[in-house]
């Protein structure tokens, strides 16, 4: 049962980036899943972690582009990227010393951030980018 459907809306237009987001739609659903199926924690830890090591990856390739592009906000929004990686991958560390749970206040933060991120932030360099023939 997902919780966060993908939906046009979330389409920047840029193919490669409208993919990557698919994906973190996609395990996000995967820990929602986890979550409600009450799978183990190895499995949920390890898809909290999939979590993290693809945000990272996707936040590295949309910020190559955005410096190649030279978008002149790239530092604020790589400071974004950083807050999140820094929340997400305490939230990991939290739930491999089973400090933290993966409840739904977790699941709603990271799909908060990331639907409000795609909605809002990665709109804002759409225009950039292609200007920049990206």
């Amino acid at each position: 049962m997902s919780l966060f459907n993908w939906s046009d809306k979330f389409k920047i237009g840029i193919d490669s980036i409208d993919l990557q987001h698919q994906k973190l739609v996609e395990i996000l659903n995967e820990l929602h899943e986890a979550m409600l199926t009450e799978k183990t924690e190895l499995i949920m830890g390890d898809t909290l972690n999939k979590m993290v090591t693809y945000t990272q990856e996707h936040f590295a390739f949309e910020e190559g582009l955005l410096r190649q592009a030279k978008y002149p906000e790239l530092d604020t929004h790589k400071k974004a990227h950083e807050a999140f990686v820094a929340k997400a991958t305490a939230l990991s560390s939290r739930f491999s010393e089973k400090k933290q749970t993966l409840n739904v206040e977790t699941w709603d933060f990271l799909k908060n951030w990331l639907k409000n991120h795609m909605l809002g932030e990665d709109k804002k360099y759409v225009a950039h980018l292609k200007s920049q023939g990206q």
